[in-house]
């Protein structure tokens, strides 16, 4: 009880920017919830975590994911729930690497330093059944004719949150960098991010996340 309550005030004071409050509850909510895999925290989330639901209205779109009791990923999405052929973890219980198919054949690789993670790599090749127009609708940026590409996105923190996220997207055609930074977050009691404001090469617009905890 005496911990909830320890959750309670750290979330009003991380909701009014205090980064010490914010690093204190996301602390504690590790050492709450324990879990035998921490795919979660491949994708900015920590704690019993049993569904997320990620909007953006900038260049994202929906993008759906969630989890079993044990902390591994069990689905994910962004149109339609991606086929998980291949999942792979560290001897720590950290997502390495997971390979999916729906429309594309997807590869997400995950780098970690210090049990944080500091880069993703999206590999992504279409599928026998894929249209250029699809794929462009879901990958809106550096898309050849090929129809696939990688992405490499190295992440930048202060106090454990996300500040600044540097993407490189290459393909047959070239390569295109796009600099993310955040900043105005909103925090759930598991210390969860819930809203954030993102700045993307002059453009600003909102994300916002749903999440579900067991």
């Amino acid at each position: 009880e005496n911990l909830e309550q320890a959750a309670a005030w750290y979330e009003k004071a991380a909701n009014q920017g205090d980064d010490v409050a914010i690093e204190n509850l996301r602390k504690l909510v590790k050492q709450l919830y324990k879990s035998k895999f921490l795919d979660a925290e491949a994708f900015e989330l920590i704690g019993k975590v049993k569904r997320c639901y990620w909007l953006s209205d900038g260049n994202m779109n929906g993008y759906d994911m969630a989890f079993d009791n044990t902390g591994k990923l069990s689905s994910i999405g962004t149109f339609s729930e991606e086929k998980i052929s291949n999942i792979k973890h560290s001897e720590k219980g950290y997502l390495i690497s997971i390979e999916s198919t729906d429309e594309m054949i997807n590869k997400r690789e995950f780098v970690y330093r210090n049990n944080k993670l500091t880069k993703t790599k999206l590999t992504v090749t279409a599928g026998i059944n894929a249209s250029p127009s699809l794929f462009e609708t879901i990958y809106s940026s550096a898309i050849s004719s090929a129809l696939s590409f990688e992405r490499v996105t190295e992440f930048f923190y202060s106090n454990n949150i996300v500040v600044k996220c540097i993407s490189i997207t290459k393909d047959s055609e070239g390569e295109e960098k796009v600099i993310l930074n955040f900043s105005n977050y909103k925090f759930d009691k598991q210390g969860n991010w819930t809203v954030r404001t993102v700045k993307e090469n002059g453009k600003t617009y909102i994300e916002k996340r749903a999440i579900e905890y067991y």
